[in-house]
C-alpha cells in the first residue's frame, strides 16, 4: 500500500510540474511574444545546422521557386519565391522565403559563406544587407553585388536579411 501512495504522490508532483511549465510557457509567449519567437527561431536554426552536419551535407541548401507574390510566399513550399513586387530596374531577382519555411537556412550565414542552390550548384555570399520590415524600399537593395538575392526575416525582430549570391568560382575573393 505504501508503494502505491508513493507512486501516486510522484505522479501528482510530475503532473503539477508539467502543468506549471505549460502555464509558464503560455505566459511567456503571451507576455513576451518577440522573445519567444526569437528563442524558437534560435532552436530551429541550431536544429537545422545539426541535421545538416549529421546528414553529411557540407553547405546549407536552398531551392529557388517560381515567380510569385505574397500568396505564393505564404504557401510555404520550402522554396525561395521570386518576388514580383521586388522587380526594379537595376536590381537582381530577389527570392524570399518565410523564416519558418526554410528561410532560416540563411540567417546564420555571412559574406564569404557558401550555399548550395538546388539545380544550380555552389554559390558564395558576396553581399549582405539588413533592412527594417517597415519603411524599407527595394531602392535600398540597389548596388548589391551578385547574380540574385535571397531574403528572409529574422525571428522576433523587425528586420529582414538580404544576401546576394554569385557562383562560387566567379565570386570576388577577398584577401
Amino acid at each position: 500500500m505504501k508503494t502505491k501512495k508513493r507512486s501516486s504522490r510522484w505522479l501528482t508532483v510530475l503532473a503539477t510540474l508539467l502543468i506549471l511549465v505549460g502555464i509558464g510557457t503560455i505566459g511567456v509567449t503571451v507576455l513576451f511574444p518577440d522573445r519567444a519567437e526569437k528563442t524558437v527561431g534560435q532552436v530551429r536554426i541550431a536544429t537545422g545546422q545539426v541535421v545538416m552536419k549529421v546528414s553529411g551535407q557540407k553547405y546549407p541548401r536552398v531551392t529557388l521557386g517560381p515567380q510569385g507574390n505574397k500568396a505564393a510566399l505564404d504557401r510555404c513550399d520550402g522554396s525561395f519565391i521570386e518576388m514580383g513586387a521586388y522587380h526594379l530596374e537595376g536590381l537582381q531577382p530577389v527570392y524570399a522565403a518565410h523564416n519558418a519555411c526554410k528561410g532560416e537556412a540563411i540567417l546564420p550565414l555571412r559574406v564569404g559563406d557558401l550555399v548550395e542552390v538546388t539545380d544550380r550548384g555552389l554559390y558564395e555570399i558576396v553581399d549582405q544587407r539588413d533592412l527594417k520590415k517597415t519603411w524599407s524600399t527595394t531602392d535600398q537593395l540597389l548596388g548589391m553585388q551578385g547574380d540574385f538575392i535571397l531574403q528572409t526575416c529574422y525571428y522576433g525582430e523587425n528586420r529582414m536579411k538580404f544576401i546576394a549570391l554569385a557562383p562560387a568560382e566567379d565570386a570576388p575573393r577577398t584577401q
